[in-house]
């Protein structure tokens, strides 16, 4: 309105709800609205501006560094002989240009959906392209079923070993004690994985093996007794939470195991959560021992894996061949189960239940009152 009015009439409509800020061309404007509210002048106008000045200034120049770092990093991609990104950075704008190469790798190629693989094979710009990865582990995570139906879920991977692509099976593992081995070979391999010398060799039987046959290499324990709660859309069972955190503590003070070589794996986020609550309340917040699910641990490892089944009443996520890949396969020395052994010889026609056959013919099912007095 003219000579302010309309801004004044609004001002004084809303002056008395909350504090007020107002942005004038000069001086005279300031003091014009001013005079007529009887709060700001244009001292005060002044007042205000030369902190905002200072944030000016400061966010001026942070942009002029952002420039130059986004310069020094075209010019270091441009010129790198390797370069290591995920496949969503390998579509940043600011890499445009800088990422032609002769050869690209996509590590865990067959956990990640096609278009994710396709930004990094459009950006790169490569002469061959080499797809490394395990289709009989997780594929990737698809939240909506509809998606998941229609095929999303599938691997560039996967969908060129569909077509009939010749692909290279590498056989040599280096992480599993030999005994862990023969579980996921026999279940998911067909026999063809072979352990190399390191392990064959190098790897040191665990001291606790002599004195407690429960902690591995490879043991099952079953908790007869243990009882799956549903909290939400997840399942815990504190039978087989309260065993493994008595479990760790005897690793930790018995056997000199330090924290960070131990993993405690679950299938289900609320035994994720009640896991956690219960070593925090025996360790307290500085031992470091992980805790995480299955889907979360992929390409990871851990000298003792410590994991926890839940179910006892249906198989639930257990009935996934490729996620009890991923769980059988953590572990370097030693490989703990927990879980209802009832459960899995119900599972006939599936991996657990053949699991459960080997373990009974090596005789590595335990009872969990065997390994409690074990532990005392």
């Amino acid at each position: 309105g003219g000579d302010g009015q309309g801004l004044l009439g609004i001002l004084h409509e809303i002056e008395d709800r909350a504090p007020l800020f107002f942005r004038a061309h000069s001086s005279s404007e300031w003091r014009t609205v001013g005079q007529r509210l009887g709060t700001a002048t244009a001292a005060d106008a002044r007042a205000l501006w030369a902190p905002l000045r200072v944030v000016c200034e400061g966010l001026r120049a942070g942009l002029a560094k952002a420039v130059a770092l986004q310069s020094a990093e075209h010019e270091i991609l441009r010129t790198a002989k390797v370069v290591f990104c995920t496949l969503a950075v390998s579509g940043r704008s600011a890499l445009d240009g800088c990422l032609g190469a002769d050869l690209l790798i996509i590590d865990e190629a067959a956990q990640c959906v096609e278009p994710e693989s396709l930004i990094a094979i459009a950006a790169a710009q490569a002469q061959s392209c080499v797809l490394v990865g395990d289709p009989k582990q997780l594929p990737a995570t698809v939240l909506s079923p509809t998606a998941a139906s229609r095929g999303y879920s599938r691997s560039l991977m996967e969908r060129l070993l569909q077509c009939g692509q010749q692909y290279t099976q590498l056989t040599t593992q280096y992480r599993m004690h030999p005994n862990i081995t023969q579980l996921p070979n026999s279940l998911f391999y067909c026999g063809a994985l072979e352990d190399d010398l390191s392990v064959q060799q190098g790897r040191r039987d665990c001291k606790w093996y002599r004195s407690v046959p429960c902690l591995g290499p490879l043991a099952f324990v079953n908790v007869g007794n243990g009882i799956e709660l549903r909290t939400r859309d997840s399942y815990e069972n504190a039978q087989e939470a309260h065993l493994l955190v008595m479990i760790v503590q005897h690793l930790l003070t018995k056997c000199q195991v330090q924290a960070h070589e131990i993993g405690v794996l679950t299938f289900y986020r609320a035994q994720v959560a009640l896991l956690k609550t219960l070593l925090r309340s025996q360790l307290g917040s500085s031992a470091p021992v992980k805790v995480a699910t299955v889907d979360g641990y992929q390409g990871s490892e851990k000298s003792v894996i410590l994991l926890s089944f839940v179910r006892t009443e249906g198989a639930g996520f257990l009935g996934d061949f490729r996620r009890l890949n991923v769980a059988l396969t953590r572990a370097k020395n030693a490989l703990v189960m927990v879980g209802s052994a009832r459960l899995l010889q119900q599972q006939q026609q599936s991996a657990l239940g053949t699991m459960h056959m080997m373990l009974t013919a090596l005789g590595l099912i335990y009872e969990e009152q065997e390994l409690r007095r074990a532990l005392l």
